[in-house]
């Protein structure tokens, strides 16, 4: 890191004058460290951090990002929080300067809750929408280097070279690891719960009380890493998205395979992801029987049906793409693209909005499915949106699952599955072992990847 104060204090010095007063000037120079090393150390010391890599996904443009520290914070709870985070998002973004020969971008970053208020009971310190616009923010796309975006005052301007120090501080490698880790173990693995609650809804189901609601399992680890070795040990997640968001001394993160809605350059991205396989090693087999058997393919029409009427009711007429499997580490998983250009009057947040959340996630009939979950499950940010948006509409936001919620040492791990006539509580509890194994290999239960001390020591 060192050198970096100087260039980028040149760059706050020349760009100043184009800063409105009281508003924000972004900058952006190149920068000789990793997205991933930026979250590392900032992580490490408890700063306000963010992470997304999205370069194996093969739903969402293909780039890997950091965000550390906050120049602003929006929060926002209740039925209209979507409403009250576009808002005020577009109003920080509108007296925001972006330096033209800087080519700067700002982001919002950050997340929802699955309920539309603070869960009391999880650890989470979101009300029920949380983001942030970053004070800086390392990225990178394939094939190209790495790039620092700082979003500043228009005061702070006034001391550049402050500023500079300030930000190349935030930026340093992380603190020595202790030499060796505590061993993790699971102390609590909710199965019985779970069960009890699919036996329940198979009963509901059957009363034809509901046509389908997803259900979900967690699992308390005591001994848990750092938040940036857990996530260095997932590694990049073949068809999906690694993310992260650290917030007041909690870090949510996972690698989701589901993506909810992206906009770039006014075309809407979006898809159905249900109906599941474990992966065993023989995939052909696997395949097949996700492809043909009627359980999965039931459930994956229900979330079909409800992305092509929230499509229409917003007036995005498009595309649907054929139903294929996205075969992930342990899981196969059926999946439909749907892509439509954006009505002009809509945005990505009226978008997730609309769509949050789908019978993937929730279950059908939709306000029996929630109802039946809420008086069974506390999920906190699981399930939820989290994602980016930035001033010219573009944006993605995926859905926060195959993920955990750590808050110091202790990490809770989510892992659900859709309820169905025809479910087997036995193979619902077995699909969601496999679903979170990706997670608890990253905290170091059982056996970890193979990578993930050279990735450790590499931070």
């Amino acid at each position: 890191m060192t050198g970096l104060g100087a260039p980028l204090e040149a760059v706050l010095v020349a760009e100043r004058g184009s800063a409105r007063p009281g508003g924000l000037l972004a900058v952006r120079v190149p920068i000789s460290l990793s997205p991933e090393a930026a979250f590392a150390g900032a992580s490490a010391r408890g700063e306000t951090t963010w992470f997304w890599d999205s370069t194996q996904s093969d739903a969402v443009e293909r780039e890997v990002f950091a965000g550390i520290g906050e120049v602003h914070r929006i929060e926002a709870s209740g039925a209209d929080r979507f409403a009250r985070v576009k808002r005020e998002a577009a109003e920080v973004l509108a007296r925001t300067t972006t330096a033209p020969r800087s080519l700067a971008a700002a982001r919002w970053v950050g997340s929802f809750t699955f309920a539309p208020e603070r869960d009391p009971d999880v650890a989470w310190p979101s009300p029920g929408a949380t983001f942030v616009l970053p004070r800086a923010t390392v990225s990178q796309r394939p094939g190209e280097g790495s790039f620092l975006t700082v979003v500043a005052r228009a005061a702070e301007l006034e001391r550049p070279d402050t500023l500079a120090g300030e930000i190349e501080a935030s930026l340093q490698a992380r603190p020595a690891l202790p030499a060796r880790l505590r061993a993790p173990r699971v102390v609590c693995d909710g199965a019985a719960n779970f069960v009890r609650a699919v036996e329940e809804a198979l009963v509901a189901i059957g009363r034809d009380d509901l046509i389908k609601v997803v259900l979900s399992r967690k699992a308390s680890v005591e001994g848990a890493p750092p938040a940036d070795v857990v996530l260095s040990r997932l590694g990049p997640a073949t068809g999906a998205v690694r993310f992260a968001f650290g917030l007041d001394g909690a870090t949510f993160l996972g690698a989701s395979p589901e993506l909810l809605a992206a906009v770039t350059k006014r075309n809407l991205s979006t898809e159905a992801l249900a109906g599941t396989e474990p992966r065993g090693g023989a995939d052909l087999a696997e395949v097949q029987r996700l492809l043909v058997r009627d359980k999965d393919r039931r459930e994956h029409e229900l979330v079909v049906s409800a992305i092509e009427a929230v499509l229409d009711e917003l007036g995005a007429v498009g595309a649907r793409g054929e139903t294929r499997v996205r075969t992930l580490g342990t899981v196969h998983h059926l999946v439909t693209p749907f892509s439509a250009p954006l009505p002009s009057d809509t945005s990505l947040l009226d978008v997730v909005g609309r769509m949050h959340p789908t019978p993937a996630l929730g279950g059908a009939p939709r306000g029996r499915a929630l109802s039946f979950v809420a008086a069974r499950e506390r999920r906190g940010p699981y399930a939820a949106p989290v994602g980016w948006l930035d001033a010219r509409g573009d944006g993605a936001f995926v859905v926060g699952i195959r993920s955990l919620l750590l808050v110091g040492g202790r990490a809770t791990v989510y892992a659900g599955a859709g309820i169905v006539e025809g479910s087997v509580p036995a193979l619902e509890l077995a699909e969601t072992r496999a679903k979170e194994s990706g997670m608890l290999r990253a905290l170091g239960v059982g056996s970890a990847p193979p990578s993930g001390r050279r990735r450790e020591a590499r931070a």
